[in-house]
């Protein structure tokens, strides 16, 4: 965690609230995000935990920081309207688009 006390108290709780985040993948090459000690994998839409941190066969699940490049800058969604544009999206597409509400320090 880094030391932001220099800043203004919102800016500091904005760096406070990134650092609480950290992009990570496991064994299974699932991408994930660890936030204030729990990892949540990405899962067909949804957020998927592993309540006892173990693969099936028991063994113990490993995970790391994702590296640059990785994942690419963006994932590729699928375009429902047209599948050959993949990696676009249409907010016509009649999936639940939302507004992305603004950050609250």
């Amino acid at each position: 965690m880094s030391d932001w006390s220099f800043l203004p108290p919102a800016e500091q709780a904005k760096h406070n609230a990134q650092d609480k985040v950290q992009w990570i993948v496991n064994d299974s090459a699932e991408l994930g995000v660890l936030v204030d000690g729990v990892a949540y994998f990405l899962y067909k839409g949804e957020s998927l935990i592993y309540a006892d941190g173990r693969h099936d066969n028991g063994e113990p699940m490993q995970y790391r920081l994702v590296g640059k490049r990785e994942f690419g800058e963006c994932a590729h969604p699928i375009n429902d309207e047209d599948y050959s544009k993949i990696g676009t999206v249409s907010v016509q597409d009649g999936r639940e688009w939302q507004i992305l509400p603004k950050f609250k320090a």
